[in-house]
Formats: C-alpha cells, sequence, structure tokens
C-alpha cells in the first residue's frame, strides 16, 4: 500500500492526497471542512473522483499484486 498513491478531489478541491497506506490510518476526513461547505442539503449529489496510480519506484516484484481498501461514508448532522 506504501507504492499507491491515491487522489481523491470532489470538482477542484483537494479532499485527500497520499498513499493508499496512510489514508487507511489516517483519521476521519471532514468532507464539510474539505469542500469549504457548511452543509450539503438533500436531496443534492456531490461527485468525488478517486485516481489511483502506482508509484514509479514500484520494481518488478510489485507486478500483478491487488490492493483492497475499505471504506465507509458517515453523513452526520
Amino acid at each position: 500500500c506504501s507504492k499507491i498513491n491515491v487522489v481523491i478531489t470532489s470538482g477542484l478541491k483537494p479532499v485527500y492526497s497520499g498513499t493508499a497506506l496512510a489514508f487507511g490510518t489516517t483519521a476521519p476526513i471532514d468532507l464539510l471542512n474539505k469542500l469549504s461547505v457548511s452543509s450539503i442539503a438533500a436531496p443534492s449529489t456531490t461527485p468525488f473522483t478517486f485516481a489511483v496510480t502506482l508509484d514509479s519506484s514500484a520494481g518488478n516484484t510489485y507486478q500483478g499484486l491487488k490492493v483492497l481498501q475499505a471504506m465507509t461514508w458517515a453523513f452526520q448532522s
């Protein structure tokens, strides 16, 4: 997971940028703060883009491996 880079954006706003290893151990992400909004009204949509790349320093030993990253989305009022 340290060789997998993850970038999450919503529109042009960055939500997360780092490795999959760090993403799996980071504290919950406050999406309202990251998106600079006070609320997301229902019913509405908020698109997110996930870009996942293999680090250029990864050697041949990483060929054919898989990464599984569990995610939980929770909305709190």
